[in-house]
């Protein structure tokens, strides 16, 4: 919710940024502004920085609609082609251009959607351990952290456990480190079809796994 906040507070600036053209009574300023139009692309490549595609939708959809209302307004309000004839420095107003302009946004939030879900792609490739599949130390760290949080703010229980393999080390002096490391994808395997969705299975090293249980009482959890 906080994302969406964000996005629909900063493309609505710059919508009040082509709005105070109006009230400076200046309405081809405000749709055929060649200065201001082009911060709408900042908006839209800030949500493309959170790696969520959804965001780059909902962030090119309120560019279109503001900037559509914003010409639907203008076209209403005022007489442009005499606008036009009295200032003709920001050119004369026009359906098709107007068109024009809010397609160059939608072709910047689809690039942009696509180069997040690419991004996400990669980050979540980042986080796994090459081994197992599990989340890797640094990932769990770093929503173990978030769980805390979340927990304390909820007054919600978290549970954690610490899970190692009993005789390791003899499983690999007597099978090699290609039976070790057979032994670790079985166990995270059967692990991740264990657990629920919303719990975390991670790998922090050597044979030492971890998982985060949100929501979950102590005694829920070892269950």
């Amino acid at each position: 919710w906080m994302g969406l906040f964000s996005i629909f507070l900063d493309v609505t600036m710059v919508s009040a940024g082509l709005a105070v053209f109006f009230i400076l009574n200046r309405p081809l300023t405000a749709v055929n502004s060649r200065v201001v139009f082009e911060v709408y692309f900042l908006a839209i490549a800030s949500a493309g920085l959170r790696y969520d595609w959804r965001l780059c939708v909902v962030a090119t959809g309120l560019v279109v609609t503001e900037y559509l209302g914003l010409s639907l307004y203008a076209a209403h309000r005022w007489d442009l082609a005499a606008a036009f004839e009295a200032d003709p420095s920001y050119g004369a107003f026009g359906w098709g251009g107007q068109v024009g302009r809010m397609v160059v946004p939608v072709g910047a939030g689809l690039t942009v959607a696509a180069v997040a879900i690419r991004g996400h792609h990669w980050r979540h490739l980042s986080g796994k351990d090459a081994l197992t599949g599990l989340a890797n130390r640094a990932w769990f760290e770093e929503r173990f952290e978030e769980e805390m949080s979340r927990a304390h703010r909820s007054e919600q229980p978290l549970s954690l456990a610490i899970v190692d393999l009993d005789g390791f080390r003899e499983l690999n002096s007597a099978h090699g480190h290609a039976g070790g490391d057979l032994a670790l994808r079985v166990v995270a395997r059967r692990l991740r079809q264990s657990i629920r969705k919303s719990d975390l299975a991670a790998r922090l090293g050597g044979d030492e796994l971890v998982i985060v249980f949100p929501d979950t009482e102590v005694a829920q959890a070892v269950a």
